[in-house]
């Protein structure tokens, strides 16, 4: 910071040290001083380098981006606009700053949950930059931000091939040991366990965790992220030691960078919960749901995986006996899905099918019928082998040919 400020005379190179150096303490995890650092840069490069809007669209993207960091997405969402503004108005249509603020904007549509906004976004950002030069660091970033997007959407297909390509232009770049082919390797990772190749997603999941864990460290975010991505997988069927460690090293990373209340923090809390409900520990699944599902709700926009923590939350309920509050988890969960997932996601299906079974076992059966109708042909669509989720539609569905049972008189 003393070497930034004794650059008072050449405005220029300090903001680009004020920008360099809040980008290197944003890679470190201290999100507090890249907060300083860029927020320095911007308020300078406005008032010293007004005759440089390069410089201030690159401040503002950089800030915007940490905002992403910090779930402050409505304050990305206005420093990435307002970057595209003064893009628009002082910069060639596909100058290199022009695109990344597309990229940023993109991104923050995604995190809200704006998930048709973000694909039109970072569609346009991924073809602008292909015409001008593909292979270019900021164009392997707007192909992972587009990939991550068809996945939340359910678009697989689409996912895995900007996944791969993503991954093929990363390793030309930067060598096969950056942490961006890390990130390609997860998102291929998740495509594999989203059609049953556990054992595919597995090793591609492992391979990244090497890679970000000799990258940054095991005490880095990026790392504890791919150590939850991993457990996830590991706890899936059975209760897992592994996994168990995994997120206990990731929750306390996650914690002390971000807070207790943040969609990072939410992800591991979220997957102890679920480590919990396959051993049976309601009480500690149930805290740990309601953590996740406070952490999602503290930032702005809706995204599904809080969907995902109320939907827990409701199969806690369901295991307890509580059909009444499953049933209320059940549709909180469906009313936010309803805002950002497609109507045929598995996710809503999921959803779909266990407010189906809490129904059921209040009697309610005309009310069940459609949503296990309507689940089970999502389910059944699936790729892979029949799930979990498809057998048990397919019971309560049964149950709602049987005949009910005739009410027993009350003795006078």
């Amino acid at each position: 910071m003393r070497e930034a400020q004794a650059l008072e005379d050449d405005p220029r190179s300090q903001v680009e040290m004020l920008h360099t150096l809040g980008l290197a303490y944003e890679g470190l995890g201290d999100l507090a001083s890249a907060d300083r650092l860029l927020t320095d840069a911007l308020a300078r490069s406005r008032t010293r380098l007004a005759d440089q809007p390069a410089d201030t669209v690159g401040s503002l993207v950089a800030l915007s981006e940490l905002r992403l960091d910090q779930a402050r997405l409505d304050e990305a969402d206005a420093l990435a606009r307002e970057a595209l503004d003064v893009s628009a108005a002082r910069l060639p249509p596909d100058a290199p700053v022009a695109l990344a603020a597309l990229t940023a904007l993109g991104r923050v549509q995604r995190d809200k949950g704006d998930y048709q906004a973000a694909i039109a976004t970072l569609a346009s950002a991924v073809e602008r930059y292909g015409r001008q030069d593909a292979e270019r660091l900021p164009f392997t970033d707007a192909l992972a931000a587009l990939s991550e997007t068809y996945y939340y959407v359910g678009d697989m297909a689409a996912a895995e091939r900007l996944s791969q390509q993503a991954l093929d232009a990363t390793r030309r770049l930067r060598g096969p040991n950056h942490p961006d082919v890390g990130h390609a390797l997860l998102n291929l990772g998740a495509v594999s366990a989203s059609r049953g190749e556990r054992a595919d997603a597995e090793r591609q999941y492992r391979d990244a965790l090497a890679i970000l864990s000799r990258w940054f460290g095991d005490d880095h975010p990026e790392t504890a992220s791919a150590m939850t991505i991993l457990a996830q997988l590991l706890g899936q069927q059975a209760p897992s030691t592994e996994a168990a460690g995994l997120l206990q090293r990731a929750i306390a990373v996650q914690a002390r960078t971000f807070g207790e209340r943040h969609p990072r923090t939410a992800f591991v809390q979220n997957e102890l919960g679920m480590l919990a409900f396959r051993s049976e520990d309601y009480a500690a699944a149930r805290q740990a749901f309601e953590q996740a599902v406070d952490g999602y709700g503290s930032s702005e926009g809706t995204h599904f995986q809080q969907a995902i923590s109320l939907a827990n939350l409701g199969s806690v309920s369901l295991a307890t006996g509580d059909n009444r509050a499953a049933e209320q988890a059940f549709r909180q969960s469906l009313e936010i899905y309803a805002g950002v997932l497609p109507d045929d996601h598995l996710n809503v299906a999921i959803s779909r099918s266990k407010l189906g079974r809490a129904l059921v076992r209040q009697g309610r059966r005309e009310e069940a019928a459609p949503f296990l109708a309507r689940a089970e042909a999502v389910l059944r669509g699936q790729p892979g082998p029949e799930s979990s989720w498809l057998k048990a539609t397919r019971e309560d569905l049964a149950i709602l040919q049987q005949a009910p049972e005739p009410a027993v008189p009350v003795q006078r």
